[in-house]
């Protein structure tokens, strides 16, 4: 067992839940630690009622920091954001160290938001969800893991890793989830990177349009495409007499891996076409709602 390790074990020996409660703001901040390089990879998965169908693999990392509009300087996360219900690439993400909230830079509304507090405590109520503490083994390391827990979708943050895995439940009982495989923090990794050679962030070597998932879906669905450089991007869904019924986008974009939330909640039961076009691409797909 490497001293890490050790002192995270011994943690868990020594820290009752009730000490846990009173944690420092410099241990309460290592449950989300932040820095250019940190590098995490999650195993995906769906199905009906329990999501049981592998996917494929998301590896995100932290490219690098910035200074935003607002005079605040965030980590710029890419690779598939959604995960963490940010559904922006890149994510900007900062610490605030004197409260311990993540707080999130919406790039497209020049505004802040706070995405998680890590000093609540259990029984509390942060984003309409509740929190529990618990002991856990992540990548074979004892740790301690923030649980939050809604009705319809949840996530653990643990300690010295982030966020290990999550996973929601829409109304149509489509069920996805995620897990953690692989954590570079800092210097030190844990398990091994299974989709991707290496362990750095990959752009994409060409432009890509994902089918849609779930499919058929009810009423809402996640579109993926892939950019090798920064271009202009529409999205737009239309119905079979080629009406436009939504534009999902419309914006310049990084290179990287986009996730689009297409909720259809206003349309009818039937067959419509997603179409991305970026630069020279262009490609359309097949989408089905059923209710």
């Amino acid at each position: 067992m490497t001293l890490r390790n050790t002192a995270i074990a011994t943690l868990l020996i020594t820290a009752t839940l009730t000490t846990v409660h009173a944690q420092s703001l410099d241990s309460a901040l290592s449950y989300f630690p932040l820095a250019v390089g940190n590098t995490w990879e999650y195993s995906e998965y769906w199905g009906m009622t329990a999501p049981t169908q592998f996917t494929g693999y998301c590896l995100m990392r932290i490219a690098s920091d910035t200074l935003m509009p607002n005079d605040k300087r965030y980590f710029v996360l890419r690779g598939g954001s959604n995960l963490y219900g940010l559904f922006d690439d890149p994510a900007y993400l900062r610490l605030d160290s004197s409260a311990a909230n993540v707080r999130a830079y919406k790039a497209t509304l020049g505004q802040e938001y706070t995405w998680d507090s890590l000093l609540a405590r259990p029984g509390n109520i942060v984003h309409h969800q509740n929190i529990y503490l618990h002991s856990d083994t992540v990548l074979e390391t004892p740790t301690v893991t923030r649980s939050y827990v809604s009705p319809f979708d949840g996530f653990g943050l643990s300690y010295g890793f982030g966020v290990t895995y999550g996973g929601y439940i829409n109304e149509s009982q489509s069920s996805y989830a995620y897990k953690l495989v692989y954590a570079k923090i800092g210097n030190l990794e844990y398990g091994t990177i299974l989709g991707v050679a290496g362990s750095t962030y990959i752009l994409p070597a060409e432009f890509e349009l994902k089918q849609n998932f779930p499919n058929p879906f009810n009423p809402s669905t996640t579109i993926r495409y892939a950019l090798p450089t920064r271009s202009h991007v529409t999205l737009t869904v239309f119905n079979t007499l080629g009406q436009a019924v939504a534009t999902l986008v419309n914006e310049s974009q990084d290179a990287g891996y986009h996730d689009v939330r297409f909720d259809a909640s206003g349309l009818a039961s039937g067959v419509y076409f997603y179409r991305l076009s970026a630069g020279d691409f262009v490609a359309t797909k097949r989408l089905a709602l059923v209710r």
